[in-house]
């Protein structure tokens, strides 16, 4: 899955059991929606997908506080 895909909602189910309980245990708002809402909010988000090391980061910058 690229980085695009990951922006766009799509979802790759890697844990079933975990998701499979996630309605039950959080406030659940559907598979995919998590980073499309944190992006409407803050979209200051870097992704970064490093197939080689088998990781997939994501780096979110503290916002600047005015002294």
């Amino acid at each position: 899955m690229t980085i695009e895909n990951i922006k766009r909602g799509n979802s790759n189910i890697r844990n079933p059991i975990l998701a499979s309980y996630a309605t039950k245990i959080i406030p659940y708002r559907g598979l995919g929606s998590g980073i499309v809402r944190a992006l409407k909010e803050y979209p200051d988000i870097d992704f970064e997908n490093d197939r080689s090391g088998n990781q997939f980061k994501v780096t979110i910058k503290r916002k600047e506080l005015n002294p």
